[in-house]
């Protein structure tokens, strides 16, 4: 039995809209498959993308305040602990161990050997030279857990402030659970 030959036609009014919607939005896509994006922008008809890499934004510091002479079990106290000790050299023994006691529940090795160096090579940017240890909050949140964490002022803009979480002992003392120097 011979089938008479199917033409290709799109059903009703709309589909032959469709089909040539279709068409041209191909047509216009097999162009410019090497432009990189990155380099020349997508070539939006509503927007100016000249393909230049955006810089980076200039860290906030809402809170700034300046802790000079904190209160004894704070957690701003703990923090101008830490920062005290770390103006030391790293083979001070001494300091070291007035580090790590603001520590809670971290291993003396493990401080020792991750936060302790980097501690001592950025202090700088969070605590102005001089004698008297002064230094920035940017940010302070409570935790849903009770916890404090402070965001230390850095001095330079590349560096992100430093965050530090306090925990509040039973004896009132505030320590550290976590650090990122």
């Amino acid at each position: 039995m011979h089938r008479p030959a199917r033409r290709c036609s799109a059903p009703g009014p709309w589909g032959g809209f469709a089909l040539c919607l279709v068409m041209l939005a191909s047509a216009g896509c097999k162009e410019g498959y090497d432009r990189d994006p990155a380099k020349e922008g997508y070539a939006l008809s509503d927007t100016t993308s000249t393909g230049q890499t955006i810089g980076k934004l200039k860290q906030r510091c809402e809170l700034n305040e300046t802790v000079t002479d904190p209160a004894e079990n704070t957690p701003e106290w703990t923090a101008r602990e830490l920062l005290t000790a770390a103006r030391s050299p790293v083979d001070d023994r001494a300091a070291f161990d007035r580090f790590f006691a603001q520590f809670q529940g971290q291993r003396e090795d493990w401080v020792r050997s991750q936060y302790w160096p980097r501690a001592v090579e950025h202090n700088a940017l969070f605590v102005p030279e001089g004698d008297k240890v002064t230094f920035g909050i940017c940010r302070r949140e409570t935790l849903a857990d009770g916890k404090v964490k402070l965001y230390i002022r850095s001095s330079e803009e590349s560096k992100k402030h430093v965050p530090i979480t306090f925990e509040q002992l039973e004896d009132g003392t505030w320590k550290v659970t976590n650090y990122s120097p």
